[in-house]
């Protein structure tokens, strides 16, 4: 971990892009907390006795979700609208690099692919705060700089 002013950070060094196909891409910079994920849920199979003899996967679960200032969230509408056209803001999809690490020289790029909103983010409140909004993301594939979570067919 980096230690700065006597405050250890883990990633010092992160970047969103996101990456489209009919405009050019977007760096996102009021990202104030990023998450996304992989899981792939296992069940038990039985012999015909009914003891356990090994497991099969179920549905692969890939989703992800960040929060950002709502200025910075009416410019990635913009921009989704945009790369949807004519579709809403919904059905655009498009690929997003997040780039991270804790050194310049051991930065990492995970790449989601195929991600698409979930939910439209919108709200409001009465505060001198900057106002943050979360935005759940749902992505087909993910290209992780360390390897891949799951593999089904070698």
């Amino acid at each position: 971990m980096v230690e700065i002013n006597a405050q250890q950070y883990q990633h010092a060094t992160t970047k969103f892009v996101l990456i489209g196909k009919k405009q050019p891409n977007l760096r996102l910079r009021t990202i104030s907390k990023c998450s996304y994920k992989v899981s792939a849920k296992k069940e038990l199979t039985n012999d015909g006795e009914g003891q356990p003899d090994g497991f099969v996967f179920k549905k692969v679960e890939q989703e992800a979700a960040f929060t950002m200032k709502q200025a910075e969230w009416d410019k990635m509408r913009q921009w989704l609208l945009a790369e949807a056209a004519p579709l809403g803001t919904l059905q655009a999809q498009f690929d997003l690099a997040i780039t991270r690490g804790n050194r310049i020289n051991a930065v990492k790029t995970d790449t989601l692919r195929t991600v698409m909103i979930q939910e439209e983010a919108r709200a409001s409140e009465d505060s001198q705060e900057p106002h943050m909004v979360d935005v759940p993301l749902l992505f087909v594939k993910g290209d992780f700089a360390d390897g891949p979570a799951i593999v089904f067919d070698p």
